[in-house]
């Protein structure tokens, strides 16, 4: 049973009311109906402690990321991350392509200095299935326009193919690696594999990443 439901001390009716609920608490100043928590979190801890169905919780998710306000749109993918619901993966890539692109480059209600499309290939990292070259693919390449290396090489890593590596890899080696992606890239390195090799080369040309890497105990050529 999930209605009615009783959040921050108001009672919610039924679905549509607690979509409406949410609208109203997902812009900048949000925790308005638990104290210092977001929607998304409050949210999931309603699926968490049993009292809202995980399908319905879905849904929601899937109507805020679909929904044409910045702030419905990141608290959406928050809670889609949140949930970890692969479907809401396709939601997500779907939403890239189909929002316009006023609405993507708009800020981030809960972070002024990240766009709706950051929030949401977040989303897209977390929870596509990035095992489909068509999926990665496209991924990677929005991924490279945003200007988010952290997440392009975390997917780099984990995922691509030796051809996708020789792409991209070069172009996410000019900037500053994060912790996690030196992490990421030892860990590839470590398989000796074919994707392996691409990255020790493209390390030849990238000294200060390969010394960090080879910091963790690998040691590239």
């Amino acid at each position: 049973m999930s209605f009615p439901l009783t959040v921050g001390g108001r009672e919610i009716p039924d679905p549509p009311s607690l979509a409406t609920l949410v609208r109203m608490d997902a812009g900048a100043a949000s925790g308005q109906v638990v104290p210092g928590k977001r929607p998304a979190e409050w949210v999931a801890d309603l699926v968490a402690d049993g009292a809202l169905e995980q399908r319905l919780a879905v849904g929601l998710a899937a109507a805020l990321i679909q929904h044409p306000a910045a702030e419905t749109v990141c608290e959406g993918a928050r809670l889609a991350v949140a949930l970890g619901e692969p479907v809401l993966g396709r939601v997500i890539l779907r939403a890239l392509d189909a929002h316009d692109t006023g609405l993507l480059l708009g800020t981030d209600p809960a972070d002024p200095a990240a766009s709706v499309e950051d929030v949401l290939l977040r989303g897209g990292v977390a929870l596509a299935e990035l095992s489909d070259d068509a999926v990665r693919g496209a991924l990677l390449e929005r991924l490279r326009h945003a200007g988010l290396p952290g997440l392009e090489v975390a997917v780099l890593a984990r995922w691509s193919t030796p051809e996708e590596l020789r792409q991209w890899l070069p172009a996410v080696l000019a900037e500053a690696l994060t912790e996690a992606g030196v992490a990421a890239l030892a860990d590839r390195l470590a398989v000796g594999d074919e994707g392996a090799e691409v990255v020790e080369h493209a390390l030849a040309d990238a000294p200060d990443a390969a010394a960090r890497i080879r910091a963790r105990g690998t040691s590239p050529t």
